[in-house]
């Protein structure tokens, strides 16, 4: 593995200076812990896992610190590591002017893990080897019987559970605790709210309301009172900070003009009314991993429970998701990204998904999706969530949304509307615009209307394929020269292009001929083309 500094004299088409030698990544035998091995890992590729890029600048790397978030941290070079020399970035009580963080620091810090899974997720990373230990004094990983050294089979560390030990970390949980909306509808069918931890999905297409559903759903929750008040994390990166920092204030009370024009006094007000509000802002630059750490650690702290929420799981990124090659890989990257924040760190994640063109290409093509498989990119979306929404605006309604319950574990499906307030970005329950006779009468319309052109596109058809016989054809060949030509009609279609036809279209109408003993069908001139259209 060459350093950084070989890398970029590379890059410049310097020869290089011969390396230095450099600690060397065991893969065998039992002297070599597992925090040796990671800690052996070029520093470059680790910070590379964790969404951190490096730069040069004159003989040094660069990169962001894990912790402070200043871009000037040292990577360091032979032995691996970072260094920051900022204050904020210091241990409290330390006397150090930096603050070094291993391979290991670095991961468990973005990821939220405790340092030994942190090494173990380095050896994975890196198909390391990981050697079992001669003696319980060296720990494998968790799980491990103390009294005998065994070790489970995988470096994952992965133990079968089971009903007894299930129930037992219920005791230890306690009661599972469910956060209300605010949107009584929804919480009705959840069985009194969101429970933590908990996954959920707002599918929906472009301005379908997803982002507002989310931001007033994150304002009502931050500013519940008491214990049911959470600690919410909003990774933006469809929507910037910036931008959920207007619905917020909105949400306050402030029109989009305010928070444009920026008049000091307005600016003091807004700042007094959204200061108490427990929510942080996650921008492009943080993973979701990193996010859900952050908003653990803040949870924690409080006493309180955290919420993550994700806009939108297509666009942020993640560790999971490093490696992906395609949308959909990401996709699905962060959908696994999504479901160990939620397990691990015991959140409530909610992330937006954009809807597949399917889910909304016209109304008909709306009716007839599957609410459940309308996530863009990847079915991931589906099998990863809890709670499925999906989000659809009523034709001539765009303040409304019609929200269906898809998919809601332990819990109900359902249906409701919502009404979208636009100056002050507030959410109401409402009823279904379209309901009623006069809605009824419109829908059935709707229907007569497509079926006429659905017939008149067979017609036409129909003709096409007739006007190429100018003999016509008996009933069996038609059949057979209409599934060549790839309509699998039945009879009742066949006759509706008939009747439709043979009142005229195109300039030519359908006449039925004797041909023997047997009736043809065959088109010709029509003279009278009062019936085309």
């Amino acid at each position: 593995m060459r350093s950084l500094a070989h890398k970029a004299a590379a890059e410049a088409g310097v020869p290089p200076e011969p390396e230095k030698p450099v600690r060397s990544v065991k893969k065998t035998g039992s002297s070599a812990s597992v925090f040796d091995l990671a800690k052996g890992v070029p520093t470059e590729r680790v910070l590379g896992r964790v969404g951190f890029s490096v730069r040069k600048e004159g003989e040094k790397f660069l990169t962001t610190c894990v912790g402070c978030k200043n871009d000037d941290s040292l990577v360091c070079e032979p032995n691996g590591g970072t260094s920051c020399f900022h204050n904020t970035c210091h241990e409290p009580g330390s006397t150090e002017t930096t603050r070094f963080r291993s391979n290991v620091d670095i991961v468990a810090e973005s990821l939220g893990m405790e340092p030994l899974e942190a090494a173990f997720k380095i050896c994975e990373w890196e198909g390391i080897e990981v050697p079992k230990p001669a003696t319980k004094d060296v720990p494998f990983m968790p799980g491990d019987d103390e009294a005998t050294g065994d070790s489970v089979s995988s470096v994952a560390g992965a133990v079968a559970s089971t009903p007894v030990s299930i129930i037992e970390s219920w005791r230890q949980d306690g009661p599972l605790r469910r956060i209300p909306t605010g949107i009584e509808a929804l919480d009705g069918l959840c069985r009194g709210g969101l429970p933590v931890p908990w996954r959920v999905t707002i599918v929906g297409a472009p301005s379908a309301g997803k982002t507002a559903t989310e931001v007033c759903i994150a304002d009502r929750i931050a500013r519940a009172a008491g214990s049911a008040g959470a600690c919410v994390g909003i990774l933006g990166v469809d929507e910037e900070p910036e931008d959920l920092t207007v619905r917020l204030v909105q949400i306050a009370g402030f029109s989009v003009h305010d928070a444009e024009q920026r008049d000091p006094d307005a600016l003091d007000r807004m700042a007094a009314a959204v200061g108490d509000l427990r929510v942080r802002l996650y921008d492009g630059r943080h993973t979701i991993e990193a996010a859900g750490a952050a908003v653990a650690d803040w949870a924690k702290l409080e006493g309180r429970p955290g919420v993550l929420f994700i806009d939108s799981i297509q666009a942020a990124s993640s560790v999971a998701a490093s490696r992906a090659t395609g949308p959909r890989e990401k996709v699905e990257g962060n959908i696994n990204a999504m479901r160990r924040v939620s397990t691990s760190l015991r959140l409530l994640v909610i992330a937006t998904s954009e809807a597949n063109r399917n889910a909304y290409r016209n109304d008909a093509a709306a009716a007839e999706s599957n609410d459940l498989a309308a996530g863009a990119e990847s079915r991931a979306i589906e099998f990863g969530s809890q709670t499925q929404l999906m989000l659809r605006t009523p034709k001539d309604h765009p303040d409304v949304i019609h929200v269906r319950i898809a998919k809601n574990r332990r819990a109900y499906i359902g249906e409701f509307w919502l009404r979208l307030d636009r100056e002050g970005h507030r959410l109401t329950e409402t009823t279904d615009p379209l309901a009623g006779p006069a809605a009824d009468e419109d829908r059935e319309h709707g229907r007569q209307a497509a079926t006429s052109a659905a017939v008149q596109r067979d017609a036409k058809a129909l003709a096409t394929l007739l006007a190429r016989e100018p003999d016509g054809l008996g009933e069996r060949d038609l059949r057979a020269a209409l599934r060549d030509a790839g309509h699998k009609w039945g009879v009742d279609r066949l006759n509706a292009a008939r009747r439709r036809l043979g009142g005229g279209l195109g300039g030519v109408r359908l006449v039925q001929v004797q041909a023997g003993r047997a009736n043809v069908s065959k088109v010709v001139p029509d003279t009278d083309t009062r019936g085309e259209t």
